[in-house]
């Protein structure tokens, strides 16, 4: 009988993943839909760049693919969890700071938008204990330092009011530091 139920449970669990897959998945395609008009307006080198939540769920996906293959990557997996907290945080810290701009708009649109990023956030920390802390992991700092570079000094962040742009600017590079550092200590629980 106890075999029936962790067999159960395990198919519970494997359709439980699938559907964290499959939503990422889907959250990534509408992400990049998202941020059509600002990749129109964009040289396309700079796309990746731009598209920063969408790349946080792709990045994701294909990290926990891996690992449901037992193909587990602990770089991916690290730099994935480290994007996942980095851009949830901000990504509910910007649309509440600018609630006035986001809120007013759309609000249904922008509601789902925040639990859905602060759900990122959940998902990083919680995957991030499924990961060890290599060499490579390092690499996250320099893309995250890219990335932010290219943001606020090549204006490749989300379209967002200008209004105390420097603190987000400050919030930005300091995630940076941040989510890499909790990613790190999770890592070594």
């Amino acid at each position: 009988m106890q075999k029936i139920v962790n067999l159960f449970r395990e198919m519970k669990m494997r359709r439980f993943i699938l559907f964290i897959l499959i939503t990422n998945v889907l959250g990534t395609i509408y992400g990049w839909y998202y941020y059509k008009n600002q990749l129109l307006n964009s040289p396309f080198y700079f796309w990746i760049f731009i598209v920063d939540c969408p790349n946080s769920t792709l990045f994701f996906s294909v990290a926990l693919y891996l690992t449901i293959k037992g193909k587990r990557n602990d770089f991916l997996n690290f730099f994935a969890s480290a994007n996942l907290i980095k851009y949830g945080i901000w990504t509910c810290f910007v649309l509440l700071f600018h609630r006035s701009y986001f809120f007013t708009v759309n609000s249904t649109l922008y509601s789902a938008i925040f639990v859905t990023h602060a759900l990122l956030v959940v998902q990083g920390i919680l995957f991030a204990n499924a990961t060890r802390f290599n060499k490579y992991c390092y690499l996250t700092l320099l893309w995250f330092f890219v990335n932010d570079y290219l943001d606020y000094f090549a204006g490749t962040h989300p379209y967002m009011p200008k209004t105390n742009i420097e603190v987000i600017k400050i919030l930005t590079f300091s995630l940076s530091i941040i989510s890499f550092i909790v990613v790190y200590i999770l890592t070594k629980n």
